[in-house]
């Protein structure tokens, strides 16, 4: 969330975010019951490795979606803050590496992303 939301709306998008699970949990208690008190325990666990399928399902979404519009949400610290002075028009800071030599991986991912 604090990759995607603008620092003046953080606030609330963690808000709105808090608010969404806790209507997930309250919403699943209540299937939980209904299918415990209908059909067992059995198709209880049937449907929670389902549950547990669509959040992988969500997750392996999200990383491909990721990649392929060249986001942020992977990159480390460095990467991301090199595309964030690009889009900010600033470019990349020559001080950080005055000799040339690369002394950690994060200098590399920006050297990356500036070539």
């Amino acid at each position: 969330v604090a990759f995607l939301v603008p620092k003046k709306m953080l606030g609330t998008a963690y808000g709105f975010m808090q608010s969404i699970q806790n209507l997930g949990l309250a919403v699943m208690n209540i299937f939980t019951g209904l299918i415990l008190d209908s059909y067992g325990y059995f198709m209880l666990e049937i449907f929670f490795i389902i549950c547990l399928e669509i959040a992988l399902l969500a997750s392996a979404f999200l990383y491909v979606y990721n990649s392929v519009k060249n986001g942020m949400l992977n990159d480390s610290p460095a990467v991301r803050r090199a595309k964030q002075e690009l889009l900010d028009g600033k470019g990349p800071d020559p001080s950080n590496n005055v000799s040339g030599a690369s002394s950690s991986p994060d200098e590399d991912d920006q050297k990356a992303i500036n070539t």
